[in-house]
């Protein structure tokens, strides 16, 4: 196989580095802009093995399941990880 000079063919940078790092600080300062909506949720992201569902509570008091296609769309709208007891407890009731 012969050295080539393209970077995903260069197996030390896509698997030391990869692209972890810049997804996470674009997610970020995309959920910056949604802080005053209302639109966060302080719950738990599910994976369903063909898209996300984001359940817990959202910022108006009101318990809601949001189906979202990629994760990065499930990570924008979560404010805060809910511990997993708090969830299954909160989970029962609604």
């Amino acid at each position: 196989m012969s050295n080539s000079i393209f970077p995903q063919n260069c197996r030390s940078v896509t698997l030391s580095r990869g692209f972890q790092s810049s997804h996470n600080v674009w997610v970020e300062t995309q959920s910056k802009s949604l802080v005053g909506t209302g639109k966060r949720i302080y719950g738990r992201i599910q994976d369903t093995g063909c898209n996300y569902i984001i359940e817990g509570w959202n910022m108006n008091g009101e318990w809601v399941q949001v189906p979202c296609r990629r994760l990065i769309d499930a990570q924008l709208l979560l404010a805060k990880v809910m511990r997993k007891e708090t969830f299954d407890i909160l989970r029962t009731k609604y």
